[in-house]
This record gives C-alpha cells, structure tokens and sequence, in this order.
C-alpha cells in the first residue's frame, strides 16, 4: 500500500537474464480483498492483465 495516497499495488518480481525487475499493478479494494481471502495472486494477476511497460 502506497503511504501517500493510499491506493493498493502489487508488486511481480520479473527477471530478464540480465536485470531484475518488478512489475506493479494498482489494485482496486475489492480486486485487493479477494486476492487477500484467495491467494495466488501472483497466477491471477497475470492472467487478466496484459504485460506492460515497467515503471
């Protein structure tokens, strides 16, 4: 969760073969509950968003 603002992120970490990296998707309270009360939210996530640029 984001101190500032408050909005929730996950956060994948992702590897290339030469650097490490995370990818972060912003999660809206329900998308955040559910994952919390269902796991594998790393599996999910993936599914449902399409790869993007890393920030």
């Amino acid at each position: 969760m984001e101190q500032d603002t408050g909005k929730r992120y996950l956060a994948i970490p992702v590897t290339n073969g030469i650097a490490d990296d995370e990818e972060y998707y912003e999660l809206i309270a329900d998308e955040y509950e559910h994952f919390l009360a269902n796991g594998d939210v790393v599996t999910s996530v993936r599914r449902r968003v399409p790869r993007t640029e890393k920030r």
